[in-house]
């Protein structure tokens, strides 16, 4: 996180970095729209309006409804683990003289491309039969990143896919009938885990990279392949 402020800050963004389920952090965030300052047409000597206003943009479900409520400190928006909740347009006030557009997901045309990276985040929906090639696309994905290690178990399974499924099973005591390691719930256990944030802070684009550059590449199949 920290080398992606300095890449903003490098390129003239503003940014906070924040958990928008705290609402004490969020407050950097109001601080900087309060301070923003306002765009005068020709001619005037003062803003027309007093109230600030702003957009809330980015891909579905990455939580922008939960910073709305944040900041506003009250459930003003509709909140799930789900893409598609916010489905118009609305205007919410919050103290001090501010007001907050709030749109649904945004998706550029050319992510849909890498519709796999995306499922995983839970931006697309996914189908509950994919979970399986899910899990796999995660790992080869981690593998890719440098974060395999948020695994457990993955580097010691080598290139096996079904032996670290069976290994992760075997270690969360998911079972079957008969005892033998039950794979589709050690696969939506391991997408479910990523999605809450359970293997800790993970951050799969590199701040010293294209941006786009994890949904134009394809993980090097001579070293993550299953």
């Amino acid at each position: 996180t920290r080398k992606w402020i300095k890449r903003f800050s490098d390129e003239g963004l503003t940014c906070v970095a924040l958990d928008c389920r705290d609402r004490q952090s969020v407050k950097r965030l109001t601080a900087l729209i309060k301070a923003a300052a306002f765009t005068l047409k020709p001619g005037q000597t003062a803003p027309a309006r007093k109230v600030r206003r702003a957009m809330i943009i980015g891909i579905p479900n990455v939580g922008k409804s939960t910073l709305i409520n944040s900041l506003a400190g009250r459930k003003a928006a509709r909140t799930a683990n789900m893409p598609g909740v916010t489905r118009s347009i609305q205007w919410i006030k919050l103290s001090g003289e501010l007001e907050l557009l709030d749109l649904p997901g945004i998706l550029d045309y050319g992510l849909l491309k890498r519709g796999d990276v995306l499922r995983l985040i839970n931006t697309v929906p996914g189908k509950d039969e994919d979970t399986w090639s899910q899990a796999k696309t995660l790992a080869q994905v981690l593998a890719m990143t440098g974060n395999q290690a948020a695994l457990p178990g993955f580097v010691d399974c080598g290139e096996s896919y079904d032996l670290f499924l069976e290994a992760y099973a075997r270690r969360m005591n998911f079972c079957s009938k008969g005892g033998a390691p039950d794979i589709e719930r050690a696969a939506t256990d391991i997408i479910k885990r990523f999605q809450s944030g359970g293997f800790g802070r993970i951050t799969i684009e590199k701040s010293d990279s294209d941006v786009i550059e994890l949904f134009d590449m394809k993980p090097d199949k001579s070293e993550v392949e299953f």
